[in-house]
């Protein structure tokens, strides 16, 4: 390739050497470099940037790499050859990669003191860098003075683009905030930052909204109020920020600590926005732990608004994922019907059931006992005893004996400890027209000796 430049000055040897770089033939830019060298030619201060950024790739040694770019940079002192914002930063990149000591935290430093001395301003992939170094590793406490010495020199500042790589500083800085620092002073201090001028252009991608609003609210619902928490969800979410699973699972379980029933509508309107019951992983976790939430704030008396608003969930859990066996679900995919493809367990079934029959929806809860009483050895599990027993109480109050029965029998199929109440429900309404079966199904099972509970384990948690 050398051979065949017709133009062998400094310039054409630059571009080739920087084009090397730029896709990944590290050794080959360092080849040109020497044969510029040879010929007494010397690099521009882009190609000499190029060169330390390549350093990560051809010095497998740490020590080494400092000691090539502390070559470089005299090299460059020698000629002339004036350092740029971009020299300085590929020198922080690789010193990011470096050994987690004092030594290269006390290089990074001296880097930027030299900058400051050439008059050269960093940049928001210096500062980037920067917290790299101090703040290596995720999960491991750190002191924040570096954090607030950084916030110190951008606040109030508008930020430009001075770097291909300066989207990075925000969702960067929250993540060290959130995983190394756990501060809220300092996750409210550079959120100002975000949001003064135009600065929150520089969230340029999806990727980078989603990482720093991910860490935000990991910040502050650790640490922050519930109520300055759900305003900041409902000014962010989802106009900017479009949670994924685990914040959403974070926020559901802060919903139900507070026991903010007044929320659940709007996280399961969440949820569905967020298309989450479409992946198999998302959809039994979010619906398994919703329905336990509403399951634990119907027990007492409800407000018949709630009631209304819990009826429609129901109903809407049902659209959303249809209530079929995993098999059924393959063959409807097959035929070209585009379904949520998500794996109902029994215990999930039991609790939308329940739900139902607290939210005067008895009509709704023995759709959900037809769907999973013929086909019961398909889910995984065993609705929860006090579901169907409440089931069977329902039919009693209706004075229906055949769909008490049919539960009843259910319930001794799957050997549910709370079968002989519900059976000495159904024998203490003398009312109740009992056929000879039924009196039979009814004796058997309040004569029978208890006997370990039958219950498929499912192979992995979903929650």
């Amino acid at each position: 390739m050398l051979e065949e430049l017709a133009d062998k000055s400094e310039r054409a040897y630059c571009s080739l050497l920087k084009g090397l770089v730029k896709h990944g033939n590290y050794d080959q830019a360092v080849q040109v470099y020497r044969k510029m060298r040879d010929a007494k030619l010397v690099p521009d201060s882009q190609a000499y940037a190029a060169l330390i950024g390549a350093v990560l790739y051809t010095q497998s040694e740490r020590e080494e790499r400092v000691n090539v770019i502390t070559g470089y940079l005299k090299e460059m002192s020698k000629h002339g050859v004036a350092p740029t914002l971009e020299v300085f930063n590929q020198f922080l990149r690789v010193l990011s990669f470096g050994p987690k000591t004092n030594k290269y935290q006390n290089m990074a430093l001296s880097v930027l003191r030299e900058m400051k001395k050439l008059h050269i301003e960093p940049s928001l992939t210096s500062w980037t860098q920067l917290l790299l170094i101090f703040y290596p590793i995720d999960g491991k406490e750190y002191n924040s003075s570096v954090m607030r010495t950084v916030l110190s020199e951008l606040t109030g500042k508008e930020l430009e683009w001075r770097h291909p790589e300066d989207a990075e500083f925000f969702p960067i800085a929250m993540r060290k905030i959130a995983a190394c620092l756990n501060d809220v002073d300092l996750a409210y201090e550079l959120d100002a930052l975000l949001n003064h001028g135009n600065n929150a252009a520089m969230l340029s991608s999806f990727a980078h909204v989603s990482l720093y609003y991910t860490n935000l609210f990991d910040v502050l619902m650790e640490l922050e109020t519930f109520d300055k928490v759900v305003a900041l969800w409902e000014q962010l979410v989802p106009n900017t920020y479009s949670p994924n699973r685990f914040t959403m699972k974070n926020f559901i379980d802060l919903v139900d600590r507070c026991g903010a029933v007044q929320l659940i509508p709007r996280l399961w309107s969440d949820v569905v926005s967020f298309d989450g019951l479409s992946r198999a992983t998302d959809g039994p976790m979010m619906v398994d732990r919703l329905l336990a939430i509403m399951i634990k704030h119907t027990e007492g008396d409800l407000a018949d608004e709630w009631k209304s608003k819990f009826a429609e969930i129901v109903v809407g859990v049902q659209t959303r994922c249809p209530l079929v066996a995993e098999e059924q679900n393959d063959r409807r995919e097959s035929r070209g019907r585009a379904l949520n493809r998500m794996e109902w367990t029994a215990p999930m079934l039991g609790n939308l059931l329940l739900i139902a029959l607290r939210c005067n929806g008895f009509d709704e809860a023995w759709k959900i006992f037809e769907v999973f009483s013929p086909k019961r050895a398909s889910f995984v599990g065993s609705p929860s005893g006090r579901s169907l027993a409440a089931l069977v109480a329902a039919c009693v109050d209706r004075e229906d004996v055949g769909k008490a029965t049919s539960v009843l029998e259910a319930m001794d199929d799957l050997a549910v400890e709370e079968a002989k109440s519900s059976a000495q429900l159904l024998r203490g309404r003398a009312d109740l027209a009992l056929q000879e079966g039924q009196r039979a199904l009814i004796d058997r099972i309040l004569a029978r000796k208890d006997k370990p509970v039958k219950i498929r384990i499912a192979e992995t948690s979903l929650y």
